[in-house]
């Protein structure tokens, strides 16, 4: 019959770059923060005067997604295939840089984190706090953290995520076990 892959297979998608957008999330992220603190010393200042209070709107906040886009871009611009930015140089420019309080981090940030991670002690740090703040662990972040273990060639550490994964009542997804696979490969 001949090889019929081309009809049922879908090419791996390039991954997309966004390092050159860094500077265009950092200001956006920054500004909102910045517009946010401002708002909060102004109303320490107004005191107990409701007329004040009242015509004062609170300026929004960023958003997980853009909180998210800002640690991809930054991971992007400074990091490479083989060699990982680490959570704690991702977490001192979101904190420090952007001033962005861990309060604010939510699923896509977390995974973001995730993807920075360069070993499996670093995303299983990530992972306690998520559990810390009690944000859902899913699926996704458990494939990251197998893909990690795959990654280094530890079979038996993403083996035991992978079991963990399933303790834990989720359903493991195709990207975990293509990555318990590829650890397989590497032994």
């Amino acid at each position: 019959i001949g090889n019929s892959a081309h009809l049922s297979s879908t090419p791996t998608p390039k991954p997309l770059y966004i390092g050159n957008q860094h500077e265009k999330h950092l200001k956006r992220v920054s500004e909102m923060m910045q517009e946010y603190n401002n708002h909060i010393q102004l109303v320490a200042s107004c005191g107990d005067n409701k007329e004040q209070l009242d015509a004062l709107s609170e300026p929004p906040l960023p958003t997980d997604a853009q909180i998210s886009l800002l640690i991809r871009s930054y991971r992007d611009k400074n990091s490479t295939r083989t060699k990982k930015i680490g959570i704690v140089n991702a977490l001192r420019h979101l904190i420090t840089e952007a001033k962005v309080p861990t309060s604010l981090f939510g699923s896509k940030t977390y995974s973001s984190l995730m993807l920075c991670a360069a070993s499996p002690t670093e995303a299983r740090r990530i992972m306690k706090m998520m559990h810390e703040n009690k944000v859902n662990i899913d699926a996704y972040i458990y494939s990251i953290l197998i893909d990690i273990y795959a990654k280094q060639g530890d079979f038996r550490g993403a083996d035991s995520a992978f079991s963990e994964m399933r303790y834990e009542g989720i359903d493991p997804s195709l990207p975990a076990f293509t990555s318990v696979l590829a650890a397989c490969y590497k032994l």
